[in-house]
């Protein structure tokens, strides 16, 4: 099926003369799902990539929008994949102030990844995970295991173990 093409190469081509130049426009050039039905708390829209097999659809991945139109339209970008078995499952968010997690559906900071990885952590104060982070207003780089500070490099190269002042 063509659209906007009248000779086309796959299954399903879209073609459009026009250039978007605003990746932010309403009416850039890019095919749009739109929900028409946005009024209630958590409603989710997207893409899903599925198999047939013997008569029964498996969803193998997705990728959708996860909208709260209780808090001004936030809307978050959840990325999913389906493993050996079992349902397809959320494996990465970008949420509506733009953090991403990896293993988290809710993401602290720019970068959060979970499940026993590490967290890039933009303050001094760590949590209970293994995390690397910018300390200090010198951002001095930090690495904390259990939510303590155990190494630090500061801006002039010092290395410390055990001390938030190297020498």
């Amino acid at each position: 099926v063509g659209i906007g093409d009248s000779a086309p190469d796959n299954k399903l081509q879209i073609s459009d003369s026009s250039v978007g130049t605003d990746v932010t426009a309403n009416d850039s050039n890019f095919i749009k799902l739109t929900n028409k039905n946005a009024d209630t708390v958590n409603e989710v829209w997207g893409l899903g990539f599925s198999t047939e097999s013997s008569g029964t659809d498996h969803l193998g991945g997705f990728v959708q929008a996860l909208g709260n139109y209780s808090s001004n339209f936030n809307t978050s970008l959840i990325f999913g994949t389906r493993g050996t078995s079992g349902n397809a499952t959320e494996r990465m968010r970008i949420d509506s102030s733009g953090n991403v997690g990896i293993g988290t559906d809710s993401p602290t900071q720019m970068l959060t990844l979970s499940n026993g990885t590490f967290q890039i952590n933009g303050s001094s104060s760590f949590s209970s995970n293994v995390e690397i982070g910018r300390v200090g207003g010198d951002n001095n780089m930090a690495f904390a295991t259990g939510g303590t500070e155990r190494l630090r490099i500061d801006t002039s190269g010092n290395v410390g173990i055990g001390t938030d002042s190297p020498v």
